[in-house]
């Protein structure tokens, strides 16, 4: 730290220093001596001094913590991040296993963050909706996928990163805030909402037709890896691919609704990976939709103004 303040690059000699450790405490057998770790979170909800307390967690239940590691914080993306770099050589000389690294640190992880993880949970069933489906892509969005509890079936199981992040009662989920059709009040709520969504969506659609050239260069490397992908999936009414041009105006366009609005578009896919729907989740009004009460999908790609 000290050397930082003063200006001097230390960037060869941590460098130095980590090839040293493992070349003089290695397994010379083994060409994977070091380990890079990225912990990211949603935005700016986490900063810097949490991000770091937890990373030192993580490599404490991972059972690295004596190992030479250093944390790095990076703000040059839309979500708050850091990197742990360091060697998986121990001080006894043995290796730290990177067997399915992946799925044990998440394991680590979701035991570090398990009451953020119930407080999602809290606030994801505050969310009104009518279908199973709709439900899912709640979950969706607060980042975990479901499955079953062969075991205990009155039981839903939460994964976050592959790995198991605590367990909820069916009842919960299938009764908790479902909005019924007999509530007249919720059910113009719901209408309300499709209406002004799209209004917003055929606002916003007919403005990124007409993005061109430069600003598509712009947006290019923007958006959810997610969105860019299942984008790319994307067909016209013919069955073709939409072209890199019409990917980004699309791209954009579902940008703004997060950004502006705070609307999530989920995409469905069947049994073959092709996108056939999609839902929506508008976080401002804590509510789940289904695309087609707002516009169709075919009509989504194929914009055309005239629309109403």
């Amino acid at each position: 730290n000290m050397l930082h303040e003063a200006g001097v690059n230390c960037s060869h000699e941590v460098e130095q220093y980590l090839q040293d450790h493992s070349n003089t405490f290695g397994n010379s057998k083994s060409t994977r001596l070091q380990f890079h770790y990225a912990l990211s979170v949603k935005g700016r909800e986490k900063s810097k001094e949490q991000l770091v307390e937890i990373a030192h967690q993580l490599m404490k239940e991972f059972g690295a913590e004596h190992n030479p590691y250093f944390i790095y914080f990076h703000r040059d993306t839309d979500n708050n991040h850091v990197h742990i770099l360091g060697t998986r050589v121990k001080p006894n000389g043995t290796l730290l296993s990177d067997h399915q690294d992946f799925r044990r640190l998440n394991e680590c992880l979701n035991r570090i963050v398990q009451k953020d993880q119930f407080q999602d949970m809290n606030e994801l069933l505050s969310y009104s909706f009518q279908t199973e489906g709709q439900l899912m892509n709640i979950i969706r969005e607060f980042g975990f996928t479901t499955g079953e509890n062969k075991e205990e079936p009155d039981k839903v199981i939460f994964y976050h990163g592959g790995a198991e992040a605590f367990q909820a009662n069916l009842a919960d989920l299938t009764a908790r805030n479902a909005v019924s059709k007999d509530d007249r009040k919720k059910m113009e709520r719901r209408e309300d909402a499709a209406r002004q969504l799209k209004a917003i969506f055929l606002k916003y659609r007919e403005q990124s037709l007409k993005l061109s050239g430069t600003k598509d260069e712009i947006q290019k490397k923007a958006g959810r890896a997610k969105d860019r992908k299942d984008i790319a999936q994307l067909t016209d009414a013919s069955g073709k691919r939409l072209g890199k041009t019409e990917q980004q105006q699309l791209l954009w366009f579902l940008q703004q609704l997060r950004s502006k609005f705070g609307v999530s578009i989920i995409f469905q896919k069947d049994r073959n990976g092709v996108v056939r729907g999609y839902g929506i989740v508008e976080h401002s009004r804590k509510m789940a939709l289904n695309g087609s009460e707002v516009m169709k999908l075919a009509d989504m790609i194929n914009f055309k103004e005239q629309i109403v």
